[in-house]
């Protein structure tokens, strides 16, 4: 009888995975977590987490669910296995099944050619020719996803992601963020509180429902059931002492089940008390060559072939026959489909390992190294080669494999990669280049300047597509971090480069230049950009990028910003076709930046929803949270809706935006043009102190414009701050509409102070902004103030009115400022009709924006006989005011309702002022009785 016939004849022997799952194991204790589980999937909630320490019965608990999953619901499923360097190998193996079905790419997925030939080639289709995005791979992901549910509903279910990285949770995120009909299921050890999946939990609670199951250890009643199916009735006398031997852990109580431990003459005081003892215990009773297999098996991987286990031991057939037998019978290890053994559990085979001598575990490794086929996967060649100490092989694994992982949309995988070989070759300029890559796309921004400048040094000359590459990261490094001298020094650096570079790496460099300049808004990023497009070869996915960089640079150059929009706006309307999210995203937020003080109504609200949904399904919030918030606080600013910017502030979450970004000035901005100049002045000292005043250009232009009508608002001098805001240093060399109407707003506010501060304000203005077609409306308003100070009414009337056109989108409270001027005009010209029309419209336009600018405009209508509306008390509380008093009635503090709200304390207090006025009440105790009057609790 030959072996192979030999291993067939054993098929009825052979424990497989079903038994695991089946009657013979008992399913106890889990009934309400099963059921909430069966809830969420049927009322697809996006995310769901299963945690608990290894062993607590996780992956049953998945069997059991998705066993009684409603019919029609497509199943994807795949584990994380600590080994596996294929990408995203877990999601992959979810979707091959599906994937190695196509005899040919469908034609919905072509774009995504390069996608699905990186995670699933080579056949049918070819590996990517061109180095992927991270953003592109998820994108490629969902697609594949959403070609294969074709509108059905789906359950991704992954095991064991706490062995994921960084790729894994961010194609993680971005399911959970599209609008795919798919519910997400993990399973995790809650042993990481600040782990990778902790980042993603903290991230997608804020945006989508969450459920999270915890799973701990089986109560006595629970083991009494286990033991009564498991082993019979008379056994469960011994209930209590089992559960208190076994703490209730369910794989300690299986395997027990399964050694016999727990059926015939039983000891308890004999039990085992530990997982790992248990292991140990019938690993030390296995004879010498089983437990050779065992040992090898643990160091080749989770699950290993029967040939492959007979190679690299040198047995023959009958002799690993019996001892595969053996390590079943002690259920150490499964046959999972003919042929294949895996551990029966993670946690057996991390026990065995540990076991293992540094010594034999070494020894093991080398021998495993051997026998890698010539071509092996680099990432299990390394993984080997480090535990061998073998330096050769290990850089060797690492040259090969970290450029394609980075190609291939994996900058963690690529930063490991690279990081080992650099352990031992530290002056590999391959490896030097390509970790300063991944660490930037993984915002490592120490590692990755570290990484760019020792690729400089090592780097060739003649090489310069990669000096291009270098200096544009140590650019775009400089600038994240506001080093505006090492930005300019990269861009000198660049520009010195293009002098030298032939026609083949002319576009490079030139696109790397725009976009620098662009970044920093300097004079020569518009002529960088159009030489770029000028010179690209080939029309294409290239061109997009190119012309994200032009588009952008054209919004900072007066006369030209409405063809700069035009272009973003190709790109966006250009959809997947443009590229990956992340430029759509580029595309989307540059356009905004000018957007929100250009366009209104529904036009603007898509552009806001667009970047928000393209923001969060690509796992971008990180880079694009904070202007989100401040885009849709700038939109509620227009609007004069104060609960809606507050609401907007705290909408980026618990953690504060970075003092030095837009966001932390226009709450300082915020708070001044309500009234709270005190609030204003200690976050503007709060900003100085944490950032040392080091601003990038643009931020340092709102830092001074906002301190400006801080100052003013404290009694400095109007001509003195006039010529400090304008002085020739402080101007941008290049601005947006947001500079302009950020001057726009303190010289109005200035101009009222006097007529030399009015005339003071006008001259500077034309000085600064001349005949720039965006400002006309600023430049009118200014007339007018100089024009009433002057007694000329009528003149002062008509500027106003003309001030009300030209840049659509001002602040409300400036907008309102203009109508006051026409009121008072109107009445000096004796005409008090239109006054009163005028003021009311003042009123009524900051109805919603309690503060200064409502009280002056209803002082002014008063003055004219006019009666104002009563103030706000009969107003309805907004949806977010509704909560907060809700959370009041509770009897929580700002800081606790804070927390239930995931806003500031600051933003609570607002809120309840708010909420006192439009009540007219006094006191949290009337809130109180209002939410229970109401209901609202209800």
């Amino acid at each position: 009888m030959t072996g192979r016939s030999l291993r067939l004849s054993t098929d009825e022997l052979r424990p497989r995975l079903s038994d695991v799952n089946s009657a013979a194991r008992p399913f106890v204790g889990r009934a309400m977590d099963l059921r909430r589980l069966d809830e969420a999937v049927a009322s697809e909630v996006r995310l769901v987490v299963i945690e608990g320490e290894a062993g607590i019965g996780k992956t049953r608990m998945l069997d059991e669910g998705m066993a009684g999953r409603p019919s029609g619901l497509e199943l994807f499923r795949g584990r994380t296995d600590r080994d596996d360097s294929r990408a995203l190998g877990p999601i992959v193996e979810a979707l091959n099944r599906h994937v190695a079905q196509w005899n040919e790419l469908p034609d919905r997925l072509r774009r995504h050619r390069d996608v699905v030939g990186s995670l699933f080639g080579p056949a049918p289709i070819s590996r990517p020719n061109h180095e992927l995005g991270p953003a592109e791979l998820c994108d490629g992901v969902v697609s594949i996803m959403g070609h294969i549910l074709n509108r059905r509903r789906g359950v991704l279910v992954l095991d064991d992601v706490h062995w994921g990285d960084a790729d894994l949770f961010g194609a993680l995120r971005r399911i959970v963020y599209s609008d795919l009909p798919c519910s997400v299921i993990v399973t995790t050890r809650n042993e990481d509180e600040a782990g990778a999946l902790s980042e993603l939990l903290d991230d997608v609670t804020r945006r989508v429902h969450v459920e999270r199951l915890m799973l701990g250890p089986l109560g006595v009643d629970d083991v009494r059931r286990f033991i009564l199916d498991a082993i019979g009735v008379a056994a469960t006398v011994r209930a209590e002492d089992v559960h208190e031997r076994t703490g209730g852990h369910p794989l300690l109580l299986q395997q027990l089940l399964d050694t016999g431990e727990l059926g015939g003459e039983m000891t308890v005081s004999a039990l085992p008390t530990t997982i790992g003892e248990s292991v140990r215990r019938r690993v030390v009773r296995l004879d010498e060559t089983s437990r050779s297999v065992l040992h090898a098996a643990a160091v080749l991987g989770s699950t290993n072939s029967f040939d492959e286990l007979s190679v690299f031991l040198s047995l023959d057939e009958s002799a690993l026959l019996a001892a595969l037998r053996r390590l079943s019978d002690e259920r150490l290890l499964i046959e999972t489909t003919p042929d294949q053994f895996t551990f029966a559990h993670a946690l057996t085979r991390e026990v065995v390992e540990n076991s293992l001598l540094t010594r034999e575990r070494r020894a093991l490794h080398r021998r495993a190294l051997d026998s890698v086929p010539p071509g092996a996967e680099p990432g299990a060649v390394l993984r080997h080669a480090l535990q061998a100490g073998d330096a050769r092989r290990t850089l060797d694994a690492a040259k090969r494999g970290a450029a394609p992982a980075l190609a291939n949309g994996r900058p963690a995988l690529a930063a490991r990669m690279a990081s080992a070989g650099l352990e031992v070759e530290p002056d590999d300029i391959e490896l030097t280049s390509v970790l300063a890559r991944a660490a930037w796309q993984l915002r490592h921004r120490d590692q990755a300047c570290h990484a760019a400048r020792r690729t400089l040094d090592l780097a060739d000359e003649a090489d310069v597509q990669l000096l291009a590459r270098s200096h544009h990261l140590l650019g775009r490094i400089a600038f994240e971090v506001v080093d505006v001298a090492a930005h300019r020094a990269s861009v000198d650096a660049l520009i010195e480069l293009l002098e030298r570079a032939d026609a083949g790496d002319r576009p490079l460099i030139l696109n790397s230049l725009a976009e620098l300049t662009m970044l920093s808004s300097e004079v020569d990023a518009v002529r960088w950009a159009e030489q770029a497009l000028l010179e690209l070869d080939d029309a294409g996915s290239a061109e997009a990028p190119m012309m994200v960089n032009l588009g952008a640079a054209l919004t900072d150059v007066p006369g030209r910003r409405e063809e700069g929009r035009q272009l973003l706006r190709r790109v966006i309307d250009m959809g997947d076709d443009a590229g990956d999210s992340l430029l759509q995203a580029r595309a989307l937020n540059n356009l905004l930046c000018e957007g929100v003080y250009a366009y209104a109504g529904d036009e603007l609200r898509l552009l806001l929803d667009r970047l928000e949904a393209v923001t969060f399904r690509s796992g971008l919030g990180a880079q694009m949270g904070e202007n989100l918030a401040l885009f849709r606080a700038v939109t509620a600013e227009r609007a004069g809706d104060q609960t809606a910017t507050l609401d907007a502030l705290s909408w980026f979450g618990r953690s504060p935006p970075e003092q030095a970004s837009c966001l932390a000035l226009f709450a300082v901005s915020f708070d001044e043009s309500r009234g709270a100049v005190a609030s204003a002045r200690r976050g503007l000292n709060e900003i100085k102190e944490t950032t040392g005043l080091r601003f990038g250009r643009l931020q340092r232009f709102w830092m001074q414009a906002i301190e400006t009508r801080v100052r003013l608002g404290e009694g400095a001098d109007p001509v003195d701050l006039v010529t400090n805001l304008l002085k020739p240093e402080a101007r941008p060399s290049r601005y947006m509409l947001d500079a302009l109407d950020l001057a726009g707003h303190a010289l109005t506010a200035i101009s009222r102070m006097s007529a030399a501060a009015a005339q003071s304000s006008l001259t500077a203005w034309q000085d600064w902004a001349g005949e720039d077609p965006d400002g006309r409306s600023i430049h009118q308003h200014l007339l007018a103030i100089k024009a009433e100070h002057d007694g000329d009414f009528a003149g002062g009337r008509d500027a106003y009115m003309r001030s009300l056109g030209g840049l659509p989108r001002r602040a409300a409270v400036v907008t309102a400022d203009a109508e006051r001027g026409i009121a008072r005009c109107w009445a000096a010209l004796g005409d008090r009709t239109e006054a009163r029309r005028w003021s009311t419209a003042a009123v009524a336009r900051l109805s919603a924006w309690p503060g200064p600018g409502l009280d002056e405009s209803v002082r002014l209508l008063r003055s004219l006989g006019g009666r104002p509306p009563r103030s706000g008390r009969d107003a309805s509380l907004s949806d977010r005011e509704l909560e907060v008093a809700v959370l009041v009635s509770q009897g929580l503090t700002n800081i606790a309702i804070g927390g239930n709200l995931h806003i500031s304390a600051r933003t609570v207090a607002v809120h309840v002022s708010h909420i006192l006025d439009k009540l007219g009440a006094t006191k949290r105790a009337e809130i109180a009785a209002y939410a229970v009057r109401e209901q609202l609790a209800g």
